[in-house]
C-alpha cells in the first residue's frame, strides 16, 4: 500500500533565495501573484530565468554568514562554495525535468510582507516552500524560502553545509549531521534504527525546529495516531507560529493509519494555513486505500488526475487498486489511457510486467504489449 514518504533531504530542496536590506515602495498583491504564475508557467516550459533573475548571491551570502565566525583567510573560499553549490533555478528545473509537479498554491501577507507558497510533488514525496518576497530596484525578489515540511530555512540549510565544508564542527552541526542520517533511515523505512538514534538527540535539541519536525515525521510513519497527536500538541506550544507543520504530520499519520475522516479534517486545516491544492485528492486516496475503501480511493484519484493529468504515478496508484482486486480488464483499459498521455519507454513496459506479473498471463495485456513492439 502506498505511503507518503516526506523527504526532508537538504540537498533536494528546491528553493534558495535572498534577503534584501533595501526597502522600497510595495507593489500590488496582483503583481506578486502574476510573478508566481509566471514562475510556474515558465518552469513547465523548462525556462529557469524567472527564478534566476530573482536570485541575489551577495545578499544570500550575507544571510548564510550570520552567526558564523569564519577566519578571514577562509571568507573567499566560503563565498566560492556558496556560489558553486547553490543554484535554485537549475535545481528546480532539474526536478521538473525528472517529472516533478511544481505548483503555485497561495499568496498571503504576514506583517505586510508578501509570501508565496509553492508545492512540489514527485513520486510520493511532497515539498512545500514558503517564499518571502520584496521589491528591489523596482523588481520582485525572493528573500528566503522556509521549507514547511522540513522546518528549516534554505539559508540555514546552506550555513550547515558550509560549516561541514569548512570543518567548523560545533555541537549543533554534529547533531544536524546525525539528523540527516536519521532522515535517510526514515526514507529507507528503517524506523527502529531512526528512533534509537533520535532518542539521544532530541533532548539536546528541544528548541530546534528541524529536529522536532523530524521527530513528528518519524512518529507519523511508525507510531500510533494518538502518539502523533501528543507530539503535535507539544510542537505547537513550542513553535506557535508554525502550527501548519504539525497539521501536515497529523495528516500524514491519519493517512498511514487509514483514517479518512481525520485526513479530510486535517486537509481543511491545511487549506486555511497553506492553501488549496489538487494534491490533497491524492492524499485522500491514500487514506482510503489504507482503510481498504477502494471505490472511494478510485473516485478521489480520478479527481486528482483531472487536475494533474500528467503525473504518471497517479495512474500507477489506480493500477495498484485494480490489480489488487484482480480486475485485469480495467488494468488494460487504463494502460491504453496511459498511452494517450505518455510515451512509455522500454523500461516502463518492463516495469509494468515486473510490478503486475499476473497480467502477463492475461491475453489482452499481451495484445497491449504487441502494440508497444510495433511502436
Amino acid at each position: 500500500m502506498k505511503t507518503i514518504k516526506i523527504k526532508i533531504i537538504y540537498t533536494l530542496t528546491l528553493c534558495c533565495f535572498l534577503f534584501s536590506s533595501c526597502q522600497e515602495e510595495d507593489l500590488p498583491d496582483q503583481d506578486f501573484i502574476d510573478f508566481a504564475k509566471k514562475i510556474e508557467q515558465q518552469l513547465h516550459y523548462e525556462n529557469e530565468s524567472p527564478i534566476a533573475n530573482a536570485f541575489d548571491y551577495e545578499e544570500f551570502e550575507r544571510r548564510v554568514f550570520v552567526g558564523l565566525d569564519i577566519p578571514k583567510k577562509e571568507k573567499q573560499r566560503a563565498a566560492e562554495f556558496i556560489k558553486n553549490n547553490i543554484n535554485p533555478a537549475k535545481t528546480t528545473l532539474e526536478a521538473v525535468r525528472q517529472g516533478a509537479h511544481f505548483h503555485f498554491v497561495k499568496f498571503y501577507r504576514k506583517n505586510n510582507e508578501p509570501h508565496l507558497i509553492f508545492r512540489t510533488y514527485f513520486e510520493g514525496g511532497v515539498s512545500l516552500e514558503d517564499w518571502l518576497l520584496g521589491v528591489k530596484d523596482g523588481k520582485i525578489v525572493v528573500y528566503d524560502a522556509f521549507l514547511i515540511v522540513s522546518g528549516i530555512n534554505w539559508s540555514d540549510n546552506c550555513r550547515h553545509k558550509l560549516c561541514n565544508y569548512l570543518e567548523l564542527y560545533t555541537d549543533e552541526v554534529m547533531n544536524i549531521n546525525k539528523l540527516i542520517n536519521i532522515n535517510y533511515l526514515i526514507a529507507e523505512e528503517n524506523y527502529a534504527a531512526a528512533d534509537s538514534l533520535l532518542y539521544w538527540i532530541i533532548p539536546q535539541m528541544q528548541e530546534n525546529m528541524y529536529a522536532r519536525t523530524m521527530e513528528m515525521n518519524l512518529s507519523s510513519l511508525s507510531k500510533s495516531y494518538e502518539n502523533m497527536q501528543a507530539l503535535a500538541n507539544e510542537f505547537a506550544k513550542t513553535f506557535p507560529d508554525e502550527k501548519r507543520i504539525s497539521i501536515f504530520y497529523l495528516m500524514q499519520s491519519s493517512i498511514q493509519h487509514g483514517l479518512p475522516n481525520e485526513t479530510i479534517k486535517h486537509i481543511y486545516s491545511l487549506i486555511d494555513w497553506v492553501g488549496d491544492d489538487p494534491v490533497y485528492y491524492l492524499f485522500q486516496s491514500w487514506s482510503f486505500q489504507h482503510a481498504n475503501a477502494k471505490d472511494e480511493a478510485l473516485s478521489v484519484l480520478d479527481s486528482a488526475i483531472r487536475y494533474m493529468p500528467y503525473i504518471f504515478d497517479l495512474y500507477v496508484d489506480k493500477l495498484d487498486i485494480y490489480y489488487s482486486d484482480y480486475n485485469y480488464q480495467e488494468c488494460v483499459k487504463l494502460l491504453y489511457q496511459i498511452d494517450t498521455r505518455f510515451v512509455p519507454k522500454e523500461e516502463d513496459v518492463s516495469f509494468f510486467k515486473t510490478k503486475y506479473p499476473l497480467l502477463t498471463e492475461y491475453e489482452p495485456f499481451s495484445q497491449w504489449l504487441e502494440t508497444k513492439k510495433k511502436k
